[in-house]
């Protein structure tokens, strides 16, 4: 029989039947198969991708899990729930070693937490249990709170480099995303942490998160202002910070062995958390006190627009902050508390009125620059200064305090510890901004306040110094 004769199998006799009988249902079923199959598969594929992943970097140094530098959500948490988180540092807590991790969370988040500890080659090593504290603030209607996680290291043999935050106990089942651990005190440290400055400092200085900023004049006079007043290290958050003002920022770095020591954060994630208050301000303050414990005496908190002025009627001559925190606790009065912060009352000196009139005609570079000087051009400020509490500003002592709050302190560690507000007849927060008439300004008297004038002579040839070496480099122009 030829091969074209051939009977044709049974099977194939019964396929073609049902496929000519029904074949609209076939063509049913066999989308639906092909969909199932897929779906099928790529479930698998996703086991065998997380297990061999999960394989991989526990063989390899878990070079798959990301290092947190920024903000970062953790995805673990009830549906209802959010949770970020930003930093975390080795401290203390009622004597006993603990990680701390900053963030942020949901007010009443009910989720628990493990920490899973992991060494400087990223290899898991131990799992402890935490307890979370929720910072209270003014803005109580916001669905997003500042948090702090405490990780309980006692009895542990080694100290972390990294931990990961997880409502989950296993390992396997866990998003790892890697905190780096910073350690303020060398002797607490086993693996040489480059964060750690050489010495400690009398004075630094922590801006609030910084978005769209790009006001080099500005910048310029502030800084120089307060490395007068004896700061030497600054740390900025940038949201976003402009090219003039992150080039004058590079030069100073590059000439850090006569000049301050400037750390830029990464603060970008932040806009994912618009319902958290003010772009994260006080994760911000908290992070920046936690990162100059151990390091820094003070650390000065302010924006760009605010100088701390001291009044130049005391008993004594006051040049720099040392010398005003030394008068404030030799002249005020605390009845046998600590005094760990210093708060000063806040001033407006309103942008949009009348400047000073110069004596001098703006026709040589160093006339130009002078008249460019807040201190010296703003004078006419609200006769009324607010009250402490509200947009005050502060110097703190991160040692001892753990959260200095945005404009009250929060947490100190000393039972009797306090926050010794500076009355403003010894100094007071210049606060240079526009002012809105409708809610500061309106019916309001005003006088003019020429503090500021004592520190022109200083400030001016050190803003003209600067300007005259990066003016090219950074096209900054007069």
């Amino acid at each position: 029989m030829s091969i074209k004769n051939k009977p044709r199998p049974k099977i194939l006799e019964w396929k073609k039947c049902m496929f000519s009988k029904y074949t609209h249902h076939f063509l049913r079923l066999d989308v639906i198969c092909f969909v199932l199959v897929a779906v099928l598969a790529i479930y698998i594929g996703k086991c065998y991708l997380s297990v061999s992943s999960f394989s991989s970097s526990t063989n390899n140094g878990q070079k798959h899990w990301p290092i947190v530098q920024d903000w970062e959500q953790i995805f673990e948490t009830q549906v209802h729930e959010k949770f970020f988180v930003y930093s975390a540092f080795y401290d203390y807590l009622g004597g006993d070693a603990i990680v701390k991790v900053l963030g942020a969370t949901t007010p009443k988040i009910q989720t628990k937490f493990y920490c899973h500890l992991f060494d400087n080659a990223r290899e898991h090593y131990e799992t402890v249990t935490s307890t979370l504290q929720i910072t209270r603030h003014a803005s109580r209607e916001l669905q997003i709170s500042p948090v702090t996680i405490f990780c309980k290291l006692a009895g542990l043999k080694y100290l972390p480099s990294f931990v990961s935050l997880s409502p989950d106990r296993a390992l396997s089942r866990s998003r790892i995303k890697l905190i780096p651990v910073i350690y303020n005190k060398p002797n607490d440290l086993e693996r040489g942490d480059k964060n750690i400055l050489s010495k400690t400092i009398g004075f630094a200085a922590c801006v609030q998160p910084t978005y769209e900023y790009d006001d080099v004049w500005q910048f310029l006079q502030w800084i120089e202002f307060q490395m007068i007043m004896g700061v030497e290290h600054f740390t900025f958050y940038n949201i976003s910070i402009g090219p003039q003002t992150s080039c004058l920022i590079k030069n100073y770095n590059m000439n850090a062995q006569t000049g301050p020591i400037i750390k830029v954060l990464p603060w970008q994630n932040i806009r994912q958390i618009p319902e958290l208050h003010n772009n994260g301000q006080v994760v911000q303050a908290t992070d920046c006190a936690a990162r100059f414990k151990n390091k820094a005496k003070f650390v000065v908190i302010l924006d760009y627009d605010e100088y701390i002025i001291p009044r130049q009627n005391l008993s004594q001559q006051i040049n720099n902050y040392n010398q005003l925190v030394q008068f404030s606790l030799a002249n005020l009065e605390y009845k046998g508390h600590i005094p760990v912060q210093f708060q000063f009352r806040s001033g407006l000196f309103g942008l949009g009125w009348p400047a000073y009139q110069n004596a001098k005609k703006a026709t040589k570079v160093e006339d130009k620059i002078t008249n460019k000087l807040y201190l010296l051009k703003h004078v006419t400020r609200l006769k009324h200064i607010e009250p402490f509490n509200y947009r005050a500003k502060f110097i703190t002592m991160p040692d001892f305090v753990t959260e200095p709050g945005i404009h009250s302190m929060v947490h100190a560690l000393p039972k009797n510890g306090i926050e010794l507000l500076v009355p403003e007849t010894v100094a007071y927060v210049h606060h240079y901004r526009k002012c809105n008439w409708a809610e500061d300004c309106a019916g309001k008297e005003t006088e003019q306040d020429k503090t500021g004038h004592a520190f022109i002579q200083q400030l001016l040839p050190r803003v003209v110094k600067r300007y005259q070496s990066v003016k090219d480099l950074c096209g900054i122009k007069l």
